[in-house]
């Protein structure tokens, strides 16, 4: 049965691809936040890169790179 406009299905998991990236510390972690913020963000995440990060480093990572656009972080939404 074809999926319609106006009965859309939520996604099982959202993978990010080259989630250590310039691109990812540019837009994609702000635009996740903002999501997850806005309360859109309604599946989890996989984060798929080269680097062998461990959680605490990509989470690291991901607060410096929503912080550096200048975006204020609230802890509770970033958990």
């Amino acid at each position: 049965m074809p999926v319609s406009a106006q009965s859309p299905t939520a996604a099982d998991v959202l993978v990010i691809f080259g989630i250590t990236g310039d691109l990812a510390r540019r837009m994609t972690f702000r635009s996740l936040y903002r999501l997850e913020r806005r309360g859109l963000l309604n599946c989890p995440i996989v984060g798929v890169a080269l680097d062998d990060w461990s959680s605490d480093t990509l989470r690291e990572h991901a607060r410096a790179a929503i912080e550096a656009t200048g975006e204020p972080v609230d802890k509770h939404v970033f958990a």
